[in-house]
């Protein structure tokens, strides 16, 4: 249990959303049912440079640039709660799952808007200790939606909680991803559909990379309303959806060293083994550093971020991993340049927009 928690929160890092405008045009695109704020500041969760376990607060992300960047601020757990993911609701409000170290006991803190330093949180979520959060999310009209990995031959299951759970809630609803051998990735859109990539069973004995989408009322042992079935020539990553049904997932070519990798996006109806991207952005490319896969996701007008793992940094880290973040404005397709790029001086590879 101990190594799989410190796995947990070595690989987590999230972007959430502020209010404030800079690098990022106000516009919308593929987001119809509502217009927000783009983000404003970048949440990074994992170990700091020092090896606390903390959630690590950049911004704004206009003058944000650079490798290592110190961070602008820190939020700290309640004591012996160390982070495994972060969230943002509509309200700014954040959300952080974690762990507490002596106990294992499970827990997803709740937080104002902007917090740092060491806030007594809102609300307290208890969780069981034997299906630990892989991921966190939350919908448009709170509900929040808390991803577990897959243990042994059980498959990862999704609980979700209502907007105002406390204590040792009780899920509105449970379902199993039974199909899932894995989970890479992990969204939820503002109406409540359920977007997972990772590795399914596509037919009997055969496993792929896959993008699965399940319903907004799916429950029990729930069958995917849509299953992009992936390439078997590239390593996928982590995911986004937008409010339109488009799906997101990075890939990176099977090479050593890896060097490059893309965004691919999916249009609302793609389903299948033969579907096509409507569009692909080329991350900058890593000319002397070893690339891992890398997660991403979209904030509320489109502006998208994406995440690769530096494993051979130029810097020296506390035990050697950094990631780089980069940001997209919407539309952007091809050899975009990024209109964000930085290196975190916090630690954690995989990351997450709301």
């Amino acid at each position: 249990m101990k190594s799989l928690i410190f796995r947990s929160v070595l690989r987590r890092s999230a972007v959430a959303l502020g209010i404030t405008t800079g690098a990022f045009s106000l516009v919308c695109c593929s987001n119809p049912r509502s217009v927000y704020p783009p983000a404003s500041a970048v949440y990074v969760v994992g170990l700091s440079y020092y090896g606390n376990q903390e959630i690590d607060e950049y911004y704004p992300i206009a003058s944000i640039s650079g490798n290592p960047v110190i961070p602008t601020a820190i939020l700290t757990l309640p004591a012996g709660y160390n982070p495994i993911s972060v969230t943002a609701d509509v309200d700014g409000q954040i959300y952080a799952a974690a762990v507490q170290t002596s106990t294992f006991q499970m827990a997803i803190f709740v937080f104002p808007a902007n917090a740092s330093g060491s806030p007594t949180p809102i609300r307290t979520i208890l969780l069981s200790a034997a299906n630990p959060p892989w991921d966190i999310a939350v919908d448009a009209s709170g509900l929040l939606y808390v991803a577990t990995q897959s243990e042994g031959s059980v498959s990862p299951f999704v609980n979700v909680y209502a907007s105002t759970a406390s204590g040792a809630a009780t899920p509105v609803r449970t379902f199993q991803l039974t199909t899932a051998r894995s989970i890479s990735g992990f969204a939820v859109d503002d109406a409540g559909d359920v977007y997972v990539s990772g590795t399914f069973t596509t037919s009997p004995s055969v496993s792929s990379g896959a993008l699965a989408v399940y319903s907004p009322t799916a429950s029990g042992g729930a069958t995917p309303t849509r299953l992009i079935i992936l390439p078997r020539n590239v390593v996928y990553a982590g995911m986004a959806a937008d409010n339109a049904g488009d799906i997101y997932t990075q890939i990176f070519p099977i090479a050593t060293p890896i060097t490059t990798a893309m965004v691919e996006e999916f249009g609302p109806t793609a389903n299948g083994s033969n579907a096509t991207p409507i569009n692909t952005i080329n991350l900058p490319t890593q000319s002397s550093t070893t690339v891992s896969t890398g997660f991403l996701h979209l904030d509320r007008v489109g502006n998208l971020f994406t995440s690769i793992e530096l494993e051979t940094p130029t810097q020296p880290t506390y035990l050697g991993i950094h990631i780089a973040i980069y940001g997209f404005t919407p539309n952007a397709t091809g050899n975009a340049t990024p209109v964000l790029s930085f290196v975190p001086l916090s630690l954690g590879q995989i990351f997450a927009v709301n």
